[in-house]
Formats: structure tokens, C-alpha cells, sequence
């Protein structure tokens, strides 16, 4: 469905630029509008896909034993952390500095909080 999706968007966007008929360019754009509704990415895949959670975030993040949750839930709730101890740098809130509960993920240093992905990869598994 999505090299059709692309084939028709991209004839709609010819036609619009090289100025043919503006009903030509709605149909086809109708087309790719009703395709795109149909297609729906599954669930439980990429990053909606429940993840096992090591002990240390477990323990960090309040889980329950054995509960799955995948990565945006668990950033979610490390940010919720965060914020509940003050932990953020006041100056730079990109900044914070992990507490004695985070240091087996995160470290002792200051960690900027858009990076912390690469901390949280060893943590996840399938």
C-alpha cells in the first residue's frame, strides 16, 4: 500500500505543479487521502512493542513484577521521576543529575535528558 501511497502523491504533486486541471489534482489526492485512512501501522511493533524491564528500572520507575512496557511509557515515567525529586539542573532543565535510585542506569555524571536512550538500550529487552 505505500508505494501506491507515494505513486499517487507524487502524481498529484506533478500535476498540481505543472498546472493541469485542479479536478485531476483533487481526485488524486482524494485517492491518497482514503488510502493513507486505511492503512494503520500494528500495534505491539516498533515502538509501541512491550518491552521486559531490567530490575534496577523496574525498581525506578515503580513497575510491577514482570510488567511489560514500552520505551515511550518508560521515559514517560523516568521524566514523572525527575521531576517528582527535582532532579533537573535549574539553570539548563535539559540537564539533570542522577540520584542514588538512578545511578546503576545513568551513572553519577550529569546526563542531558534528550540522550537518554543509550542509557535505557541495556535496561530493555525484548
Amino acid at each position: 500500500k505505500q508505494w501506491y501511497q507515494r505513486r499517487v502523491y507524487k502524481q498529484w504533486y506533478q500535476r498540481r505543479v505543472h498546472g493541469d486541471t485542479l479536478l485531476y489534482s483533487a481526485i488524486l489526492y482524494t485517492q491518497y487521502k482514503v488510502c493513507q485512512k486505511n492503512f494503520k501501522m500494528p500495534k505491539g511493533s516498533g515502538l509501541t512493542k512491550p518491552l521486559n524491564l531490567s530490575k534496577e528500572l523496574a525498581d525506578l520507575i515503580g513497575a510491577k513484577k514482570d510488567e511489560k512496557l514500552s520505551r515511550p511509557e518508560v521515559v514517560k515515567r523516568i521524566w514523572a521521576y525527575l521531576k517528582e525529586k527535582k532532579l533537573q539542573d535549574p539553570e539548563n532543565k535539559q540537564f539533570f543529575t542522577p540520584d542514588a535510585k538512578m545511578q546503576p542506569i545513568f551513572g553519577k555524571e550529569k546526563v542531558r535528558a534528550f540522550g537518554m536512550a543509550k542509557h535505557l538500550k541495556t535496561h530493555l529487552t525484548n
